[in-house]
Parts: structure tokens; sequence; C-alpha cells
């Protein structure tokens, strides 16, 4: 069964707690909390974060015990086996791999070993592309240290200039690789984000780009 984590930890918390005690607020800080594969985030009327969950899900008994949850991290067991949204297929084939070799069917094992090998030389090579665009529009403006190239690529900066963005995914995606076809392509998104938070334009962006990928539009790569 697959469920990603923050669901499972939302759905956790509504069953444990009191929702006619329970704020919407003290529950987004607590599921915030024990979640870490990715960043849980508040959108829309913040006015409501204050009204008890039963004002939506009804009043409710406590399902779990008080023994379930939350947990240490390294004691979760939904964490234990939680992986990258974008890793799930890599993983599937994993397992896929480990059944293969549990029973000794040659075939299969080396069915899965060259769907692995695939997968990953396609992702090698997406990074690639991304890390040469970024690598040029940097050349271009005579910036290259080690700090510049981290905020860059892993800075969790939020989003304000949306046209700027916008138009980043839109030339990456018609002229790199279809972002839509291509779920792996969406760890980049957070690199667009960035490259216009910091002062790099989309015209720059674009001009490197059409350096870069100068292949037709890739699909397939998961």
């Amino acid at each position: 069964m697959l469920g990603d984590v923050f669901s499972i930890k939302w759905m956790e918390d509504t069953d444990r707690e009191n929702v006619t005690a329970e704020t919407f607020h003290h529950q987004f800080e607590k599921v915030r909390r024990e979640v870490t594969t990715s960043n849980v985030t508040q959108w829309g009327q913040h006015n409501i974060s204050h009204e008890f969950l039963s004002l939506f899900m009804g009043n409710k008994p406590t399902d779990l015990e008080d023994s379930w949850g939350p947990f240490p991290p390294m004691h979760d067991p939904c964490l234990k086996s939680a992986v990258v949204s974008s890793d799930v297929p890599i993983n599937i084939m994993a397992l896929s791999l480990v059944d293969a070799e549990n029973s000794e069917n040659e075939d299969d094992i080396a069915y899965w070993k060259r769907e692995i090998s695939h997968l990953q030389r396609n992702r090698f090579w997406m990074n690639e592309v991304m890390m040469n665009i970024v690598h040029l529009m940097m050349e271009n403006d005579m910036v290259n240290t080690d700090d510049d190239w981290k905020i860059i690529m892993n800075e969790p900066m939020e989003i304000e200039n949306w046209d700027c963005y916008e138009d980043n995914l839109q030339v990456i995606n018609d002229e790199c690789f279809d972002i839509s076809l291509n779920p792996y392509a969406l760890q980049f998104m957070q690199t667009l984000v960035n490259l216009c938070e910091i002062g790099h334009t989309s015209d720059k962006f674009a001009d490197a780009v059409l350096t870069v990928c100068t292949h037709p539009p890739v699909w397939g790569i998961v």
C-alpha cells in the first residue's frame, strides 16, 4: 500500500486527537514537525487556522491510542519506509529485482537490472542538462562560487516573481523535457524559482536553455 507521508501524518493526528479541542493551527504545527520528507506549508486564508477541526469534520471519537505517535523520526514506522516521491519508480523496480533474486529467476533479474540502469542513466542526463544551464548562466554573469551554486540549486526560496518563474518553466518544458511526462524534472522547479528570486531574468534563462537543449523535447524519463 502506498501513501504520502503528509497524508498519513494528517490522518493519524486527526484520528488520535480530540477534534473538538484541536485547532487547524495546532494540527498544522504538529504535522509539519512530523513530516520530514517534504515542506508542509499553509495556503489560503489563515484566519480559519484558529477554528476547531470539528467545525469541518464533525464530532468523532478518538480512534488511535495515545501510544500511537507522534514518534521520534528514527522510530517512526511511516518514515522508515518513506522515499522521496520522485524515487518511487526506481524503488518499485528495486523491489521487483529483489523478488526476482529471491526466486532465482535469471531472466527477470537481468530485465530489472537493465531497467534500473536505464532509468539511472536518464536521470543522470537530466541532472547534467540542468547543471549545464545553470553553469552557463553563472559564467555569463561572471559568478561561479560554491555558495552561489548552493543557493541557486538548493535554497528553499519563496516565489515572488511569478512571471519570471512561469516563463522559465515554459521554456524548459518546450525546449528540454516535457514536465508533465517527466515527473523527475519536478525536482528542478526550486532552481527555476531561485534563479528568478536572485535576479536572473527569464530572457537569460531562455538563452542558456536554447544553447544547452539542442535536442527535441524529451519525455518518458520518469
